[in-house]
């Protein structure tokens, strides 16, 4: 049997057919995501997060999007690592769902922090990106 080239083309289109495995491309913007707010580069940070953004900081502290990039650039939030120590992904539909533990250094407002962190995120895919839509931690003893 003689496959055409348009039908090859299109089953190479279809979702998840002739893509690289969707939860590992999450990985990796999860990796440029930490890189970029090691760097306080919002510029780059902005599109891998989500409009309705809603960040919740270990000390309780809730961001939106726009909070969350103002205190990224000013410097009042400021990360000098993000580290995942154990990360896994749930795959639900274009919804991914995260749990594990991240080690965080840095400053709050000039104060530094060392933490590890537990942590639960929601991302969404559109687009073929990935998108922080939640983060939530929890300081682990």
């Amino acid at each position: 049997m003689r496959t055409s080239k348009a039908a090859v083309l299109a089953l190479l289109l279809l979702p998840g057919i002739g893509q690289r495995d969707p939860l590992e491309a999450l990985r990796q913007a999860e990796g440029r995501r930490f890189a970029a707010m090691v760097r306080a580069d919002t510029a780059a940070l902005r599109p891998m997060l989500d409009e309705g953004l809603t960040y919740t900081h270990s000390n309780a502290m809730v961001e939106t999007k726009e909070s969350h990039l103002a205190a990224i650039g000013s410097r009042r939030t400021v990360y000098q690592a993000l580290v995942p120590v154990s990360l896994s992904y749930r795959l639900v539909g274009e919804t991914a769902i995260g749990t594990g533990i991240v080690s965080a250094t840095g400053s709050l407002e000039g104060t530094p922090f060392e933490v590890m962190l537990r942590v639960t995120t929601v991302h969404a895919r559109g687009e073929g990106v990935w998108r922080l839509l939640a983060w939530q931690s929890t300081r682990m003893p």
